[in-house]
């Protein structure tokens, strides 16, 4: 598993005040701890309020007064309830986390924190997952819970996405959500700039959804530019802002819960090269220092370890899985270590200034005002606003090519990736069509057509719903072709209209021989109907005309690499893991 880290709240988005001498501080603030589950029985010598002394100060050790959420439950900023707790120092941080359940967002803020579980009494500041939590396939965190450490770091602990236990409690009949839960507003991208990503290795779905963040990122403002209370400030700001980028926050990726296998230099090279693939058109600059080169694990010197690798890539950490105690085994350091020095390592990251001096506490006033942005005036350019609605439609990837070419494992491979549906074109033959071909008598286009349009049909269902979809088909002529891609019912079959169709094709393609060893190969192991006499006849038919866009990849790559490819050739017109 891994874990894709935040966007640092401004990654430490830091007031612009970086004076050594500054103005006598405000009374100090509550420090924010855990919420208690429950009120904890009076023993001696304990007080719910920090001890009977008098309580001018919160003491770390002390139990907190509940729960501390940014939003209520209809997801409106708490502004009145959190500035109690800020203070008019411009010299602080905000760093969010974002990933799905159970991969360890609560456990990582709590090292950010400075919590230091050790000591007696002492409640984390964000609860973590406990086994009877994970027994009930339930989450943890609910909404955004907000802490504010002694340095002056606020930390933003998110609810997990691509959660069922979420949406279980968003549909709950009782009305106790007060989320409208088919309102069409998609959840508001006000907080983009305090953004920390986590997710899976190999989980696409976490890299998605940060590309449409960074998608939902336009025409938010600056938080210091937010703060001007008169007209002509109001105008001023909105001068300057034309000229100003989109501002959001830094990214990096923390990929956690990692077994010993993943755990290597050259696959975390690997990783960092796909990531700087798939963010390669987006704001995010991934792998900015350079181009990743190429490295195997005995390349890498001996003494060198993989944290210290991963410390050089100032956008991937990584994690261990927490092992238990008496666990000797794994070669790299345990995963407490490696949490110190994930939170050495992000605290200590370069962090961007606002434009102007902001204090923590204009910040939240500022960030309330991005948080009720409508969606559409985050969209309101055409070109991004029609890049936004092509990613909520449905696209459909047809593995093509002759019988052979692996077309059905990079196809099914591709709809595991994406989490979408697999059509296998085979699947939709007719019985007479199956016995001819076991005879090695080549089809007609009488028994093609009808096939074809089979097929079409099952495409237009699934785009028709808004869904990808990754199909297995020969689709060897353009005719045949022309009769997929009426699966798009607002492609038009011979107006040329490929690059605007929503039915794309990756042909597959290899060196007769090689095909046809893996038809012997599967027809001794009677996995096919297809023999390889009709190979010569498939190849005959095989025509690719340049003008539609069709994809043409050499079949003997690895199905993995085809399939990410794939996916970075469409991932902005793919809707599977776009939330």
């Amino acid at each position: 598993m891994a874990a894709g880290a935040p966007p640092l709240a401004g990654v430490g988005d830091r007031g612009s005040s970086s004076s050594s001498s500054h103005p006598p501080p405000p009374p100090p603030p509550k420090i924010l701890l855990a919420k208690p589950p429950l009120p904890p029985p009076s023993s001696s010598g304990a007080d719910d309020d920090g001890g009977g002394g008098g309580g001018a100060g919160r003491s770390r050790q002390a139990t907190q007064p509940g729960s501390l959420s940014l939003v209520s439950d209809a997801w409106e900023v708490h502004t009145d309830k959190i500035l109690p707790y800020l203070t008019e120092n411009n010299d602080f941080m905000v760093i969010g986390v974002i990933g799905p359940t159970g991969v360890g967002k609560s456990t990582i803020m709590n090292e950010l924190y400075g919590y230091d579980g050790s000591s007696p009494g002492m409640l984390p500041p964000f609860a973590t997952q406990t086994e009877e939590i994970k027994a009930m396939a339930k989450h943890c965190t609910a909404g955004i819970d907000i802490r504010i450490s002694n340095e002056r770091v606020i930390l933003l602990d998110t609810q997990p996405v691509f959660s069922p236990s979420v949406l279980i409690d968003m549909m709950k009949p009782d009305g106790s959500s007060a989320i409208p839960i088919l309102s069409g507003d998609p959840l508001s991208a006000d907080l983009a700039h305090e953004l920390m990503g986590i997710q899976g290795i190999n989980d696409l779905s976490m890299w998605d959804l940060i590309l449409t963040v960074d998608l939902l990122k336009h025409n938010i403002p600056d938080p210091s530019l937010l703060t001007s209370s008169t007209t002509q400030d109001k105008e001023n700001k909105n001068d300057n802002q034309s000229g100003i980028e989109d501002y959001i926050a830094d990214l990096c990726f923390v990929h956690a819960r990692l077994r010993e296998q993943d755990f290597s230099p050259s696959k975390l090279m690997v990783l960092k090269r796909v990531l700087e693939k798939h963010f390669k058109s987006s704001s995010f600059s991934i792998g900015s220092s350079g181009a990743t080169p190429q490295v195997s694990d005995s390349s890498v010197p001996s003494s060198m370890k993989i944290e210290d690798l991963s410390s050089n890539q100032q956008d991937i950490y990584l994690l261990p899985l927490r092992t238990p105690d008496n666990s000797t085994n794994f070669e790299y350091r345990t995963c407490p270590s490696m949490l110190g020095m994930l939170r050495d390592q992000i605290l200590s990251r370069p962090s961007r200034s606002f434009s102007k001096n902001l204090t923590e506490r204009d910040w939240l006033r500022s960030s309330a005002k991005i948080w009720d942005m409508k969606p559409e005036a985050m969209l309101k350019d055409s070109e991004t606003r029609n890049k936004f609605s092509r990613n909520h439609q449905g696209l459909a990837i047809v593995i093509m090519g002759v019988s052979g070419c692996g077309k059905s494992t990079v196809a099914a491979l591709l709809a595991e990736t994406l989490g979408c549906s697999f059509i296998e074109a085979d699947d939709y033959h007719s019985q007479a069509n199956k016995a001819k071909m076991s005879k090695g008598i080549p089809l007609t286009d009488g028994d093609r057509i009808p096939w074809l349009e089979a097929l079409r049909d099952a495409v237009r269902e699934r785009l028709d719903h808004g869904e990808d979809v990754a199909v297995s088909c020969s689709a060897l002529q353009q005719k045949y072709r022309e009769i997929l891609r009426e699966g798009d019912c607002s492609f038009r079959s011979g107006s040329g209209s490929y690059s605007s169709c929503r039915v794309k094709f990756v042909c597959l393609e290899a060196s007769a021989e090689v095909i046809a060893d893996r038809i012997r190969r599967r027809s001794m192991e009677g996995e096919h109907f297809m023999p390889a006499s009709l190979l010569q006849s498939q190849l005959d038919l095989l025509q690719i005309d340049e003008a539609e866009g069709i994809t043409v990849v050499d079949a003997t790559v690895h199905p993995n690499a085809i399939v990410h490819d794939t996916i970075a050739r469409f991932r902005e017109q793919l809707a599977s893991t776009v939330c």
